[in-house]
């Protein structure tokens, strides 16, 4: 933004062009806004406030279940193709407004918040996941990243999408919204049999889809086609490892005995590749954003134009411990 406050991006020439924002369209920040906003809410006690970030998390939420969300993140890697496209439809919004759902039930109790949750679930697993074959030339668990307009998976220059990362980041926030109210005396009888559902395939799912884009001893893979089970963006970020570690704790609590195995590998496996090759000592351990699929460091900014300690990795490590420490009780 400029200093006047109007959002702004850089054409051609690389002259400041003022972005004019639809009051009818969300996008990422948005989401993002909503939750700091309301916990600034919370912990000033300030109720005006309160009352009108609630208005905005409905706003939100309206734009993404009447398909007016547009991405507004910056296309930092030009490996990716973050622009909007008309009939090409990601599963990332609702995935991230499943932790905006879960921050107001904690925050609230309130039956509105498990509601939300539940649709924003249910709509990714009955879209996006192919755990009933609805993608036949697909594997048991795949998951494209886009589907198109006839729900199909968007098939971009001959391949079908997957970024594993954001699979584990969706693992994570199913997991942890279910902690959350799965002891709430209000859960209706459909819903503790949709917790019931989802559960009974959601370490399978982690699983399949962390073989699918580890690289075992580097990291994850940026992205991975369907059709070929190969990388399409063999860039490695650092961010898809917390966000795996805090998946592993939350598949562990509801896996069986020999899933808890596979898991447990997984989590070592992941937590010392985070380790060894990107935590950097000489800068106070933040992490190499990026490596190569050889595990070098390279000039390549994955998401954010900082490191961004506190979202990926902080939240990740700081969810992943507080389970784990339950865990071991």
């Amino acid at each position: 933004m400029d200093t006047k406050g109007n959002a702004f991006s850089l054409d051609e020439n690389r002259k400041k062009k003022i972005i004019v924002l639809s009051p009818d369209e969300a996008g990422y920040s948005d989401i993002f806004s909503v939750k700091g906003l309301i916990m600034a809410a919370s912990i000033l006690r300030d109720k005006k406030l309160e009352q009108e970030t609630k208005v905005y998390y409905e706003t939100v939420l309206n734009c993404i279940r009447n398909n007016r969300f547009r991405t507004d993140q910056e296309n930092l890697n030009p490996k990716n193709n973050e622009v909007f496209v008309e009939g090409k439809s990601s599963h990332a919004p609702k995935m991230i407004a499943i932790g905006m759902c879960t921050l107001f039930y904690e925050l609230y109790h309130n039956t509105q918040y498990i509601n939300d949750g539940f649709d924003l679930i249910n709509d990714i697993f009955s879209e996006y996941v192919n755990y009933d074959n609805k993608f036949q030339s697909y594997q048991k668990y795949d998951m494209p990243e886009f589907i198109n307009s006839e729900s199909a998976p968007y098939t971009d220059e001959g391949h079908v999408i997957s970024i594993p990362g954001h699979i584990m980041e969706l693992v994570g926030f199913v997991g942890k919204f279910f902690h959350a109210i799965e002891k709430d005396p209000k859960l209706s009888e459909k819903q503790k049999a949709d917790i019931n559902k989802i559960n009974s395939m959601l370490t399978s799912f982690f699983i399949h889809n962390f073989r699918l884009g580890f690289k075992m001893g580097y990291g994850m893979y940026n992205s991975v086609s369907l059709d070929t089970r190969k990388p399409i963006n063999s860039d490695m970020p650092w961010w898809s490892l917390p966000e795996t570690i805090r998946a592993a704790a939350y598949t562990y609590r509801i896996a069986s005995e020999d899933q808890k195995k596979d898991i447990m590998s997984i989590l070592a496996d992941t937590s010392n590749v985070f380790l060894k090759r990107y935590i950097n000592d000489k800068v106070y351990c933040m992490a190499y954003q990026t490596l190569d699929e050889f595990g070098s460091p390279i000039h390549m900014v994955p998401a954010t134009p900082d490191a961004d300690p506190g979202y990926h990795t902080g939240l990740s490590i700081i969810d992943f411990m507080n389970i784990w420490s339950n865990l071991l009780e």
